[in-house]
């Protein structure tokens, strides 16, 4: 999958939150009975804020 997405113009951030939050999303966790489809975006755009300041 991360090969598939690598082939598209995306930066490593990117493609890392994207599937960080699609892990998140379908392992189905439900903190506080709040569904996962919440904590995946949340959990990608905090992925994301960190990886893209990440030094190369």
């Amino acid at each position: 999958m991360f090969d598939s997405m690598h082939q598209g113009d995306h930066q490593p951030a990117v493609i890392e939150a994207a599937l960080i939050t699609l892990v998140v999303t379908v392992s189905g966790i439900q903190p506080f009975g709040i569904v996962s489809a919440f904590w995946g975006i949340l959990v990608g755009v905090a992925a994301f804020a960190i990886l893209r300041r990440r030094p190369r």
